[in-house]
């Protein structure tokens, strides 16, 4: 169990080793951004739970999030057109959030316990379509503006097939309760499943 890790609510799903960029404006947050970009530390993305109702906009910041989320670390950053910070991050491993607590600087910080990690294995025959849907998704322009690794090929993704699932998860264009739903598997077959059976409604 790790105490008192830094929390960053949005509405939104990461995943590991995936890519995310974000807009940092508040505060805050830039202090954590900036503060875990110096010391080379992590931070979690939480997904703010959407069934949690809304205070109102004097209520106490305490958000209400979904238990598991994806420690990141910040790859890239930049100055936007907009003239606010603009990070990317790469998603590195799950955990689970004990016991949330909003501290004095009016950050989301938890106990988070590390799930284990899914062992690397070569991906099964029946999954062999999944390699050419990912090699496309690379091609489009939000996988080359955040940094995906493109130069890995197809035999690359059939000897990782964790990864493979992943990237998958986060490139595919779904809501964010199938997201989450994929981040919550712990099996990668399971992922891999749900994740093609997805990819065919989508071709129907």
């Amino acid at each position: 169990m790790h105490p008192h890790f830094p929390l960053f609510p949005l509405p939104l799903v990461a995943h590991p080793f995936a890519r995310i960029p974000l807009q940092i404006f508040e505060p805050r947050y830039l202090e954590l951004v900036k503060h875990s970009a110096s010391s080379q530390q992590s931070f979690g993305l939480v997904t703010l739970n959407p069934a949690a109702p809304s205070g109102p906009s004097t209520a106490i910041y305490k958000p209400t999030i979904l238990p598991i989320g994806t420690a990141v670390k910040i790859v890239d950053f930049d100055q936007l057109p907009n003239g606010l910070l603009g990070i990317v991050c790469e998603g590195q491993y799950r955990f689970r959030v004990h016991d949330p607590v909003v501290n004095d600087a009016n950050l989301l910080e938890a106990s988070i316990e590390t799930l284990a990690p899914e062992t690397e294995f070569v991906l099964p025959n029946e999954f062999d379509d999944a390699v050419g849907v990912l090699i496309a998704l690379l091609e489009h322009g939000y996988a080359k503006r955040v940094g995906y690794d493109r130069a890995r090929g197809e035999n690359y993704w059939r000897q990782h097939a964790v990864q493979l699932s992943w990237a998958l998860a986060s490139l595919l264009p779904v809501d964010d309760e199938t997201k989450y739903a994929w981040l919550s598997m712990d099996a990668t077959p399971e992922r891999l499943a749900s994740i093609m059976k997805a990819v065919e409604q989508m071709q129907s």
